[in-house]
């Protein structure tokens, strides 16, 4: 079994080129399955410790910097 992972922006007709060339002659099934940012971050259980981590210490006001609006330079 092979897995990809693409971005639709991106996607185009070299991807079913690649497809046809790395499975010559056979019949393949492609499922597609939506994925969103918060996927990757939660792929490993450091990466899932440390963002619970960091929602914690939103929750109770620890260690943030207050910026006013009028601070913010663009």
């Amino acid at each position: 079994m092979t897995s990809f992972s693409v971005d639709t922006r991106t996607l185009g007709n070299d991807f079913i080129e690649k497809l046809k060339s790395l499975f010559p002659n056979q019949k393949v099934e492609i499922q597609v399955i939506e994925s969103d940012a918060t996927d990757y971050i939660t792929s490993s259980e450091e990466n899932k410790r440390r963002l619970d981590k960091a929602l914690e210490r939103i929750e109770k006001m620890d260690g943030l910097i207050e910026v006013k609006p009028d601070q913010l330079k663009f």
